[in-house]
């Protein structure tokens, strides 16, 4: 999942999206904390699971959004879901 996260990080930020990566290991309660108190819009659950299934969730942080579930491999409908939905 790591190694997914990276090339994603990579593709989003050439689409010109602010990408924080959380490799702290810590666990997924006290990431969400921290995205949140970083002011993130959103956040991108890309677990083991998730990279298995060739999907990710993008949880909303500072809307009423819904999750939404997109294809890992299509960073164009990941850019424009979080350029769209606020």
């Amino acid at each position: 999942a790591e190694a997914a996260s990276l090339v994603l990080a990579r593709q989003l930020r050439t689409a010109g999206l602010s990408v924080e990566l959380d490799g702290s290991g810590a666990g997924f309660g006290k990431q969400f904390k921290r995205a949140d108190r970083s002011g993130a819009r959103w956040v991108a659950v890309i677990g083991d699971e998730e990279v298995e299934a060739g999907q990710l969730s993008l949880k909303p942080l500072l809307s009423q959004a819904e999750e939404q579930q997109v294809a890992l491999k299509d960073p164009a409908s990941i850019v424009a879901v979080l350029q769209t939905t606020t």
